[in-house]
C-alpha cells in the first residue's frame, strides 16, 4: 500500500506542480498583453500630442497672418491683432463657462471602447492561434 500511496502522492504533487506553472505562464502572459496595450496607448498619445502640436503651429501662423492682414486693411495692426484676437477670446469664454461633462463622458466613453476593442482583438488573435494549433508562448 505504501508504493500505491507514493505513486498518487506523486501524481498529485504532479498534478500541483503543473497547475502552478500553468497558473504562472497564464499571470505572465497577462502582464505581457497589459504592458503591450500601455505601450501601444503610450505611442498613441506621443503620436497625437505631436499631430496636434503642429497642427496648432500651423493655425497659430494662419491666425498671425489673418491678424497682419486685417491690420493692414484698417492701417492699424494693433488694432488688426485685437480684431482677430475677439473670436479666440469669445470661443474660450464659451468653453471656460459650458459644463464640460458631456465632453468628459465622451472622451472617457471613446476610450474605454479603445481599450476593449484592443483586447477583443487580442483575444480574438489568441483564440485564432489556438484553432490553427500554432502554439502560444
Amino acid at each position: 500500500m505504501s508504493t500505491e500511496e507514493n505513486s498518487n502522492k506523486s501524481e498529485n504533487d504532479g498534478i500541483g506542480n503543473d497547475f502552478k506553472t500553468y497558473i504562472e505562464n497564464r499571470l505572465q502572459l497577462f502582464i505581457i498583453d497589459i504592458s503591450e496595450h500601455v505601450a501601444y496607448a503610450f505611442a498613441d498619445g506621443v503620436r497625437r500630442f505631436i499631430g496636434f502640436t503642429l497642427i496648432a503651429a500651423g493655425i497659430l501662423f494662419v491666425w498671425l497672418a489673418l491678424a497682419f492682414y486685417i491690420g493692414d486693411l484698417v492701417g492699424n495692426t494693433s488694432l488688426g491683432f485685437l480684431i482677430s484676437a475677439v473670436p479666440l477670446l469669445i470661443l474660450g469664454l464659451f468653453f471656460s463657462k459650458v459644463e464640460s461633462r458631456m465632453l468628459v463622458k465622451k472622451i472617457q466613453a471613446e476610450m474605454v471602447s479603445s481599450l476593449l476593442i484592443n483586447f477583443d482583438d487580442s483575444d480574438s488573435k489568441k483564440s485564432e492561434n489556438k484553432q490553427s494549433g500554432e502554439r502560444i508562448e
